[in-house]
């Protein structure tokens, strides 16, 4: 690792303490700081594309977002915060274009299934959201998500104001 690398991780590791600590500005400029070393680099991309959505900075965070490249470690929890970004705003297609996009480089991402499941019965397509959930579960029988939204789909609990399980 060179020095530039290990610079700009010192950077967003202490970023990341002052976020945890409530200094968010201080954050946001350590980040843009690591960012000028390493402006691909996905793991800064993806923190502070986080750091970004929890202050409500949208916009900035789905930018961040869309550049933690495909082949990297942070691609799939980027592509996991978009998606529930798109939720969040009732904009399910384009949420399950981010789990599509994780299924593509991982067929087997039970979270992928459960999610892209959710997305489908908040859209009221309940039998491709249903199919979802059960492969979610047929890889993975303790699938959080699947299993707290199908059981509220089998107990026929749903109304207009049903608050779906997004996350475990």
């Amino acid at each position: 690792m060179s020095s530039i690398e290990e610079f700009s991780m010192a950077l967003n590791n202490k970023a990341l303490t002052l976020s945890k600590q409530g200094d968010i500005l201080e954050a946001k400029k350590l980040f843009k700081k690591s960012l000028k070393l390493e402006p691909e680099n996905p793991n800064t991309l993806y923190n502070f594309g986080v750091l970004l959505y929890e202050n409500k900075e949208v916009n900035d965070a789905m930018e961040l977002f869309d550049k933690v490249p495909l082949t990297s470690s942070d691609f799939v929890q980027a592509m996991f915060a978009k998606g529930r970004i798109f939720l969040e705003n009732n904009q399910f297609e384009k949420a399950r274009v981010c789990y599509d996009r994780i299924l593509e480089s991982d067929s087997e991402n039970s979270d992928a299934f459960a999610h892209r499941g959710l997305s489908y019965v908040m859209n009221g397509k309940m039998k491709e959201g249903l199919d979802d959930f059960n492969i979610a579960l047929n890889i993975d029988p303790t699938n959080y998500v699947a299993s707290e939204n199908l059981k509220r789909i089998q107990n026929n609990n749903i109304t207009s104001n049903t608050k779906w399980s997004i996350e475990e």
